[in-house]
């Protein structure tokens, strides 16, 4: 009868650790965020629409930077030109993170831009931009990274 009590509550422990794994999978929409990132930077890099930019932008990011600033950050990212065209290329899931970085770049002429951009949310509740960023070439290779 003990053998058996003691099966039993393995066999519980096992099942609910098993239902609280499945709770915690974050599921992710790299399509969706890609979608995001490529619209922010466009906006923000391109057409200086650095309002409509702004709204693309995580909540907790809007409580540290105002429309004002996002405007003086991009163009401290571009002291020379800008891209006339950008396109997001791949994407990074952040591991047991609500985030992902998605990778873009432009082109003016022969010149190249390249982009991080962190990516917060996930599937269910969308993405918004937590963070961005411009690399002076391309962005190494990385073993998450894959392409869009």
């Amino acid at each position: 009868m003990r053998y058996l009590c003691f099966i039993l509550t393995i066999a519980l422990c096992l099942a609910a650790s098993c239902s609280i794994k499945i709770v915690n999978v974050i599921k992710h929409n790299q399509n969706d965020a890609s979608k995001v990132a490529d619209k922010f930077a466009n906006l923000a890099f391109i057409k200086s629409d650095y309002a409509a930019a702004y709204n693309l932008i995580d909540p907790e990011l809007q409580k540290t930077v105002s429309v004002e600033r996002l405007k003086d950050e991009v163009a401290k990212m571009h002291p020379n030109d800008r891209p006339a065209s950008l396109q997001a290329i791949e994407y990074e899931p952040i591991p047991s993170q609500h985030a992902m970085n998605i990778y873009l770049k432009g082109t003016l002429d022969k010149t190249e831009f390249f982009y991080r951009l962190l990516m917060t949310g996930d599937q269910e509740s969308g993405y918004k931009v937590g963070g961005f960023f411009r690399g002076k070439g391309p962005y190494p290779p990385a073993v998450l990274r894959k392409p869009l």
